[in-house]
C-alpha cells in the first residue's frame, strides 16, 4: 500500500483571517480610534464575525477595547505569533515603536499585519494639551517645553521605527486629514498590498460584497474629533509651536506654511 505523501491543501481566504492579526499603531492624539474602529469592524465583517472577544489576551495586556498596554510584553509577542491562534481576525490598537521583538515577530509571521497613523505634530500639540487640560492625560503636555520635547523624542522615534521596518515589510503610514476628509480611502490605504489580495480573496470566497462590508463598518464607526479649522490653525500660538517643531513636522510630511 503507497503512503499518502501529498501535501496539505492551502488554507483558504477565509481560513487565513481567521488567524489574522492587525496592529492598528498611530502616534497619540492622530485620529487613530476612528480608524481603528472602522479597521476592525471591516476585517471583523468580511471574515463573516461580529464584534472580537478578547478574553484570550487579558493576560497580554490588552483591554477588552483592543488596547495594547505593551506590545513588546513577552506574553503579547508570543500570543500574535502562536500557531494556534483562531478566532480572528483580531485587530488591536497601539502607540508603540516597532522595533526588536516586536519588529521580529511582524516580520517573520505571515498573519500579522499593521499601519500607522500620523497626523501634523502641531496639531498634536494642542490636542494633547486639551486632553491633559480636560482629563489629566498626557501630563508631558502641562506645559509647552515639556510637551515639545515628547514630541521631537518618543514620536518622533515611533515614525523612525515604522520607517525601517517597513522597509523589511510595508507597514501603510495613514495621515489624519485622510481619516477625517475620506474614511473610504484612509481604510484601504492602511492595508498593505499582501492584506488587501487577501481581502479581495476573502471577499470572493464567502460570496459577499466589498459595498456591504463597507457600509456595516461606516455604520459602526465612531466620528468622535474632528480636524482642527484651517483659520485656528494660523493663530500666533500654532504658527509658534509649528516653527518649533517643524523638523519633526517635515519628518511626518507636513511642510512648513
Amino acid at each position: 500500500m503507497t503512503a499518502n505523501t501529498s501535501s496539505p491543501l492551502p488554507l483558504s481566504a477565509l481560513e487565513q483571517l481567521d488567524s489574522l492579526v492587525f496592529i492598528s499603531n498611530a502616534v497619540p492624539k492622530s485620529g487613530s480610534t476612528i480608524l481603528y474602529n472602522i479597521q476592525s469592524s471591516f476585517l471583523r465583517t468580511v471574515a463573516g464575525k461580529g464584534p472580537q472577544n478578547l478574553d484570550d489576551f487579558a493576560l497580554a495586556g490588552v483591554t477588552p477595547e483592543g488596547f495594547v498596554r505593551n506590545p513588546h510584553n513577552e506574553n503579547f509577542i508570543e500570543k500574535i505569533c502562536s500557531k494556534e491562534i483562531y478566532g480572528g481576525p483580531y485587530i488591536f490598537k497601539t502607540h508603540t515603536m516597532i522595533n526588536g521583538a516586536l519588529r521580529d515577530a511582524f516580520v517573520n509571521s505571515g498573519n500579522v499585519f499593521a499601519s500607522m497613523t500620523v497626523r501634523d505634530p502641531a496639531e498634536i500639540f494642542f490636542s494633547a494639551g486639551d486632553n491633559f487640560r480636560k482629563t489629566g492625560e498626557f501630563p508631558e503636555f502641562s506645559d509647552e517645553d515639556s510637551g515639545i520635547e515628547m514630541i521631537q523624542n518618543f514620536f518622533a522615534k515611533m515614525l523612525r521605527s515604522v520607517e525601517a521596518t517597513s522597509k523589511l515589510k510595508t507597514i501603510p503610514v495613514v495621515r489624519y486629514e485622510m481619516v477625517t476628509d475620506s474614511l473610504f480611502d484612509a481604510l484601504i490605504s492602511s492595508f498593505s498590498p499582501d492584506l488587501s489580495r487577501l481581502v479581495l480573496k476573502a471577499v470572493a470566497e464567502s460570496n459577499s460584497d466589498l459595498k456591504t462590508a463597507l457600509f456595516r463598518s461606516e455604520h459602526r464607526r465612531n466620528l468622535a474629533g474632528n480636524r482642527r479649522p484651517e483659520a485656528e490653525a494660523l493663530t500666533e500660538a500654532w504658527v509658534r509651536i509649528a516653527e518649533k517643531l517643524q523638523d519633526v513636522r517635515t519628518m511626518f510630511g507636513y511642510p512648513s506654511k
